[in-house]
């Protein structure tokens, strides 16, 4: 049997659905592979045996492979890809990967090799549960299958799996904001105060003892890098709030909330960060995301040191980024925060290669971006909405739509910059950026002052209020940055 399309559809709702039973009927996999049923999927289990002194596995440590939608006695792909030009595969899946020191991959292949981008589950992400494994074939293909690399002792349950073909529309930004809730809701015992890194330190692990349970942490006091190591033990310029924790929110009291040295890795799902100072942490980023969901960074003031026209690569490179996105890190807001001082701002991908680029989603508005140097954010891969900012006094560029990124920016104020939007420094591996522009203000702006837009973007039933270009400024200084909620 081939299953093919003969009509395009919109995501989901004329998708076809590959349910358990189906799946079962259409499975390839290597011999030791453990398969077992359950009311939730089909679990696959790698066999490998772990030495329980060194954590290593004893023998062969070659990741296995799963195939589906494969037929073994033909050794070919059962998926007729050519009713259109691009097509999406989302495999629902809980995954992990707590055993072993690999990662998961998921692509689309057919006779001729990989037809498809590659979903990667990082090693640093152990256990998630109704992950979804997207993969997306941007060219007519036949006789096409799903293959999952399974590391070494890992497990996956597949639960079940969509195939639709892709249109215009970019999902996922209607409903971003109300799923970024955080700490909402909690109760009265996962609510914590603290005054200094002791008191921090302990309702840092209260929250990861019961997540994922809402949980705040109301920061009243200055924390600082000499402090928290002093109370943690732990000698990283970041407070690792860990890969299982969800629904928190760390918001400053006040003006008071403030971070000297000492940043954030975010790596959880649903996290609010509010209403803190972070400034100058040594070589690293105040803010890291990395493979986090649904994160939002609000009225925020982070900064390092004046910078000048021609730095040193060692006072350049002295602080990272004041937030940087990373690997699959996707539905990020980042609003209304004060960011100044700085040479790497914001960083959205971390390098060029194709499997490093998702289909990363996130919103800025309302940053006052005020006397940095460039990556405004510099922006690899996904799509991007970018308003009613205000960027001023900036050395060199400002928003860098680079390799293969598709950004709305709109209704934003650029004065006393030298480069406003366009993309460079590109390695070249994949295509540079393209920008749907409108309404945007050009003050004493030297070059890249685009007018016309390059793509066009269809965010679906995303709604937002867009303020008049020329009152940005003044609303955006008055509204930016902690202390101001």
């Amino acid at each position: 049997m081939v299953w093919r399309w003969t009509c395009s559809f919109e995501k989901y709702a004329n998708a076809y659905k590959l349910t358990v039973d189906q799946i079962k009927t259409m499975l390839d996999y290597d011999s030791d592979i453990v398969v077992t049923e359950s009311a939730n999927g089909i679990t696959f289990t790698s066999t490998v045996v772990v030495d329980p002194v060194t954590q290593l596995p004893k023998g062969d440590a070659r990741n296995r492979y799963i195939r589906i939608a494969y037929d073994k006695s033909k050794q070919q792909g059962m998926l007729d890809l050519t009713a259109g030009s691009q097509f999406g595969i989302h495999v629902y899946a809980d995954v992990d990967l707590s055993k072993t020191s690999n990662g998961l991959w998921v692509r689309i292949k057919n006779a001729s090799g990989l037809i498809s981008s590659e979903k990667n589950v990082p090693k640093e992400t152990p256990l998630t549960t109704d992950e979804i494994l997207d993969t997306t074939v941007k060219k007519s293909a036949d006789n096409a299958y799903i293959e999952i690399t399974l590391p070494w002792s890992g497990s996956v349950t597949i639960k079940n799996i969509y195939l639709f073909m892709i249109t215009n529309k970019v999902e996922g930004y209607a409903d971003m904001a109300s799923r970024i809730t955080g700490g909402t809701g909690a109760a009265a015992e996962n609510i914590y105060t603290v005054t200094n890194a002791a008191e921090l330190y302990e309702a840092v692990n209260a929250v990861k003892s019961v997540t994922p349970m809402p949980s705040i942490i109301r920061v009243n006091g200055t924390i600082t890098y000499d402090d928290w190591v002093a109370a943690s033990g732990s000698t990283l310029r970041y407070i690792d709030l860990g890969s299982s924790v969800s629904n928190l929110t760390i918001v400053g009291v006040g003006s008071a909330g403030k971070f000297d040295g000492l940043g954030f890795k975010i790596t959880g799902t649903n996290t609010i960060i509010q209403n803190l100072t972070i400034t100058k942490v040594l070589g690293r980023d105040a803010i890291e995301i990395s493979n986090a969901k649904y994160i939002m960074v609000d009225h925020c003031t982070l900064f390092n040191e004046p910078i000048v026209a021609n730095p040193s690569e060692e006072l350049k490179d002295k602080y990272d980024e004041l937030i940087s996105a990373k690997n699959n890190a996707e539905y990020i807001i980042i609003s209304w925060n004060h960011f100044y001082n700085s040479y790497k701002t914001i960083l959205v991908g971390s390098n060029d290669d194709a499997d490093a680029l998702p289909d990363r989603k996130m919103i800025m508005h309302h940053n006052y971006f005020q006397n940095c140097n460039s990556r405004l954010p510099l922006y690899r891969g996904g799509h991007a909405h970018i308003y009613n900012n205000y960027y001023k006094d900036i050395l060199s560029d400002a928003i860098n739509c680079r390799t293969g990124s598709k950004l709305r920016i709109e209704n934003n104020y650029f004065e006393n910059v030298k480069k406003a939007i366009g993309y460079w420094h590109d390695t070249g591996n994949n295509p540079s950026g393209q920008w749907q522009v409108s309404g945007n203000r050009y003050v004493n702006v030297e070059t890249d002052k685009p007018e016309t837009s390059t793509c066009t973007i269809d965010f679906g039933n995303y709604t937002y209020t867009l303020d008049p270009v020329d009152s940005v400024p003044g609303i955006v200084t008055a509204g930016a940055g902690a202390g101001k909620i």
